[in-house]
C-alpha cells in the first residue's frame, strides 16, 4: 500500500494562506499603480486647463516651466511662497 503524507492542520492553512498573501500583495500594488495613473492624468488635464486659461488671457506669455509659473502666480490661482 502507498503510504499517504498526511499533512497538520496549520501546515495546510500556512500553505493556503500564503498564495493569498501573494495575491493580496499584488491586488495592492495594482491598485496603487491604477490610483497614480488616474492622479497622474488628473493633474495632466488640470495644467492643461490653466494653461489654456492663461493664454486666453495673455497669448503673448511663452510657455516654458519658469514662464508656466509665473503665469499661474500672477493669475492668483497659486501662491507665491519665500
Amino acid at each position: 500500500m502507498a503510504e499517504i503524507n498526511k499533512l497538520s492542520v496549520e501546515k495546510a492553512l500556512n500553505k493556503l494562506r500564503a498564495g493569498d498573501a501573494k495575491q493580496s500583495k499584488d491586488t495592492l500594488f495594482n491598485d496603487k499603480i491604477d490610483a497614480l495613473g488616474e492622479e497622474i492624468e488628473r493633474m495632466r488635464t488640470q495644467r492643461l486647463r490653466l494653461e489654456q486659461q492663461v493664454g486666453v488671457l495673455d497669448p503673448s506669455r511663452s510657455f516654458g516651466t519658469e514662464a508656466r509659473v509665473a503665469a499661474i502666480q500672477s493669475h492668483g490661482l497659486i501662491a507665491v511662497t519665500a
